[in-house]
């Protein structure tokens, strides 16, 4: 977001200040953060060097390669006097070789993890800055980790700081992007505010409405057919327990119509402790936000004083739903408060909507979701979700070969293992609705293992021509999942290779920027949070290649 600022005449904004009263930067206490020393102040694990190159201050840098995929390289300084109970901020400046797993942070000297930032990425091409902010408790001596996580590829390391910071906050840093609004008497005896949000805003419990916020009337508008979410904030006054939203019937028309109740469902916005300076379980962080993640069925929940929660609603109007105005009721009570009636306004639209152009849809294992979900039943509610959310593709991860007693290994789209073969999910998939012939679906198929094939060509072959037979989507061969070093990028060169022996039979993989492999790949698939995008749009635009964009930092974590 840009915001425009007025134009300041420099004699206006010029500050003068004598040198003998500037303040002075922090101190660095990180003994040799840049290793212009060599590793003088640090300890290095196997497979830890200093080099010498383009660092990012100097130049020289630490890196961190792989001895063990499964074994963590890594660095640690000489213990650091620190303060107690005292603010600190930690930072330094990385770059990943390829997708890797870093760690930044501060351990105790005995070893153990008092607070780090511990992130997976992609490749960078240029130095990034990580922050970790943090308090000491009781601890008087602190030492500084950089280092590799449990993956192939190297990470690079350099300027290490830890300064003295006592206006670090720790504990609860949910954001709270308004002051508490003035409250009337009759809110006040009420116990609760009651607003309507748009759905796109993330409701922390630390959110506070604005005065124009305050609305009694929840609206939403949609078409015949489609699905479309209305929120409703409840910010406490005071404690209160048992609170529940209620659907007060059916809808109805000045007309007569009626939107059946059964067609809204009411949800409550649950909330994860998602901690700010640990992303992984090293350690619990000191730094966290309470985040609004799942979407519960409606049932009792408690609200603390001045803390909001948000209730969720989702409304279907029919394929053949009469448009024009529903109105209908909300009932909110709770346990420590009045009860309140918000009315509700659903418009449907006299339009018919379009079937959506671009091919939407997620990487989706049906055979990696917890023990209890490994069902047919949750794999059809799961497709039926997102086929309402408007998808109109997924991704096929199917057993295409077996091995046989004898060790040879036969073509197989029909057997079911622990994941479903590929004859059955597709038949699953064309019952959701998301199997059409206009959108191409990723097949990450394995043979003798992922995009790897006993019988090769012969076996793309088969794939391809049981596709045209059962009038199929185009399968779209994924090979190499984000391929990055020599060892990958050859293995991508000859399964790509093998797959277009078969001719219109296409491939793709989720790539960083494409470099060597450019000219393999007939589909690119590039995050949406590279900064090279723009860069990698032109170099497919100028070699006719499609591209996709995916986003994989959408999740809950």
């Amino acid at each position: 977001m840009h915001t425009r600022s007025a134009l300041i005449p420099l004699t206006l904004c010029c500050l003068i200040v004598p040198l003998s009263t500037a303040m002075a930067a922090p101190e660095n206490l990180a003994t040799n953060g840049s290793f212009e020393d060599g590793a003088a102040g640090w300890k290095l694990s196997a497979g830890v060097t200093v080099e010498e190159g383009l660092g990012a201050d100097g130049s020289h840098y630490l890196r961190c390669a792989s001895v063990d995929p499964a074994v963590a390289s890594y660095a640690t300084s000489e213990p650091i006097a620190v303060k107690p109970r005292t603010g600190y901020r930690a930072r330094c400046k990385f770059r990943m070789e390829a997708g890797a797993h870093y760690t930044f942070g501060v351990v105790n000297p005995n070893g153990s993890f008092f607070a780090c930032r511990d992130v997976y990425g992609g490749p960078i091409d240029r130095w990034e800055e990580s922050l970790l902010p943090f308090r000491t408790e009781q601890q008087t001596r602190l030492c500084m980790y950089v280092g590799r996580r449990y993956s192939r590829n190297a990470i690079q390391f350099d300027t290490v700081e830890l300064v003295e910071d006592d206006a670090v906050r720790i504990g609860d840093l949910s954001p709270q992007p308004n002051p508490f609004p003035h409250v009337t008497p009759a809110e006040r005896a009420r116990g609760y505010l009651v607003s309507p949000q748009p759905w796109l805003r993330l409701v922390y419990p630390s959110f506070y409405p604005t005065r124009a916020d305050l609305s009694s009337r929840l609206r939403c508008r949609l078409a015949p057919d489609e699905y479309e979410p209305a929120t409703l904030a409840i910010t406490g006054l005071r404690k209160l327990t048992r609170v529940r939203a209620d659907l007060q019937g059916d809808l109805r028309s000045a007309s007569g119509h009626v939107l059946p109740a059964g067609n809204i469902t009411v949800g409550v916005v649950s909330l994860m402790k998602r901690y700010l300076t640990n992303s992984a379980p090293l350690k619990r962080g000191q730094c966290y936000e309470r985040r609004p993640l799942l979407i519960y069925p409606n049932q009792p929940f408690a609200i603390r004083p001045r803390e909001t929660r948000q209730i969720w609603l989702t409304v279907h109007a029919p394929a053949d739903q009469t448009p024009g105005l529903y109105r209908g009721e909300i009932n909110l009570s709770a346990e420590g408060g009045d009860t309140c009636t918000v009315p509700l306004e659903v418009r449907v639209l006299p339009i018919e909507l379009a079937e959506a152009g671009p091919t939407y849809g997620m990487y989706y294992r049906h055979d990696h979701q917890p023990e209890g979900y490994r069902t047919e039943e949750f794999f059809r509610r799961s497709m039926a979700d997102m086929h309402a959310h408007g998808m109109n593709s997924m991704s096929l991860y199917a057993n295409v070969e077996r091995r046989n007693a004898d060790g040879t290994w036969t073509i197989d789209f029909e057997r079911d293992s622990g994941r479903y073969s590929l004859a059955h999910q597709m038949n699953l998939l064309s019952e959701a609705g998301l199997a059409s012939l206009t959108h191409p679906l990723l097949f990450l198929a394995t043979g003798t293992s992922d995009g790897m094939f006993f019988h090769e060509d012969k076996l793309v072959a088969a794939a391809d021509k049981l596709r045209r037979e059962r009038n199929w989507p185009e399968l779209l061969f994924y090979l190499v999942d984000e391929p990055s070093g020599a060892a990958r990028y050859a293995l991508a060169k000859k399964l790509n290779d093998i797959v277009h022996r078969v001719p219109g039979v296409r491939t793709t993989t989720a790539l960083g920027a494409p470099g060597e492999l450019a000219d393999y790949y007939d589909v690119w698939i590039a995050s949406t949070s590279s900064k090279s995008l723009p860069d990698t749009i032109k170099l497919a635009e100028s070699k006719q290649k499609e591209l996709w964009t995916y986003n994989c930092q959408w999740n809950g974590t």
